[in-house]
């Protein structure tokens, strides 16, 4: 199977997942699984399949958490690892990915929107600080009207 093919199949499996239809995503994922074995970002699809379906979440975590271990410059591994990672209601895991694709990836717009998703916030600045303090949300309000820290729309 040339890239072009396998290209189109992985977009495929894309488009069942924003349709909401994680099952059909895992038919066209396994077989590409079989077919390339090795490619991180099938398997970090194929993860997200497996965990979003029920099939098999466990394993499911595993192979996207070994893809965005191993495919770490791919921001799409992380995301997975994080909608993954949401669904099983592990947001503390969920958060630790998010951070660490955000530091790599910051204008990524699916993770911003995923962070968006959670809540997280920007650090404050004087993090001796309490976040309520009046000098953290001075900075904050000012960092923010500068457009310092914002995340990409």
């Amino acid at each position: 199977m040339d890239n072009r093919e396998k290209m189109q199949r992985l977009a495929s499996a894309v488009r069942h997942f924003r349709m909401g239809h994680p099952y059909d995503a895992l038919k066209v994922l396994r077989q590409l699984d079989t077919e390339s074995p090795g490619d991180t970002l099938v398997q970090s699809y194929l993860g997200l399949a497996l965990t979003l379906s029920g099939a098999d979440t466990d394993r499911g975590i595993h192979l996207c958490e070994a893809a965005a271990e191993k495919s770490f410059h791919r921001p799409e591994c992380m995301a997975n690892l994080v909608k993954a990672t949401l669904h099983v209601k592990d947001r503390s895991r969920a958060s630790d990915a998010l951070l660490q694709g955000l530091a790599m990836h910051g204008d990524h717009k699916e993770l911003n929107l995923l962070a968006q998703k959670m809540g997280l916030r920007r650090r404050p600045l004087f993090g001796f600080l309490p976040r309520s303090n009046f000098i953290n949300r001075l900075t904050g309000r000012f960092t923010w009207w500068l457009g310092v820290g914002r995340q990409a729309e």
